[in-house]
């Protein structure tokens, strides 16, 4: 691949990795807050361990809703803004999160889950994208090549959220919810 075509499908590839580290990202952070702090020390362990479930819930529940819309809307509004659409939603939800973090409440951290999951299906439209532009005899390698990336993405999401978030938990949402703003700014 040139540095002309990795130039042009860097915000694709971008896109992709943050929709799919956002996913990984939460799961050290969601069982360390709900393992002690505030939730710990606010509900019981029953309806705690009830919230817990729905946290982890709520991504893929809104995924299950978004992606089928998202693609729906990728055709009808193009890729790029639909792309855009995406990484704007998953701000803010993120954005909702480090809010929920700050004043201590749980449901505004689920709402920002749920809207993450809802955003959350740039990896389709990242492939169509793809196979849109690139000729005939590239289309193969260049799916492989958003392959890679999401594959990358789900293995430096829970990485890097446990890491960061042994420190703070709001420096991995911190660290992309400005991912998602550079990718804005392509």
């Amino acid at each position: 691949m040139d540095l002309a075509t990795l130039r042009a499908r860097a915000p694709l590839f971008l896109a992709v990795f943050i929709d799919i580290f956002s996913f990984g990202l939460m799961y050290p952070l969601i069982v360390a807050l709900f393992g002690g702090g505030w939730v710990a020390e606010t509900y019981a362990p029953a309806t705690r361990d009830a919230l817990l479930s729905l946290a982890f819930a709520l991504f893929p529940i809104g995924m299950f809703f978004g992606a089928s819309l998202l693609g729906d809307l990728s055709d009808a509004l193009g890729r790029r803004r639909t792309l855009m659409l995406c990484m704007g939603g998953l701000a803010a939800g993120y954005a909702l999160r480090w809010a929920a973090l700050e004043i201590g409440h749980l449901w505004l951290f689920f709402l920002g889950r749920l809207a993450c999951g809802l955003m959350a299906g740039t990896a389709p439209i990242a492939q169509a994208s793809v196979v849109d532009a690139a000729p005939e005899d590239q289309r193969s390698a260049a799916m492989a090549q958003v392959v890679l990336v999401n594959t990358l993405g789900m293995v430096a999401g829970p990485a890097i959220g446990g890491v960061l978030g042994h420190w703070d938990f709001r420096l991995p949402l911190g660290l992309a919810l400005a991912l998602c703003l550079v990718t804005l700014a392509l």
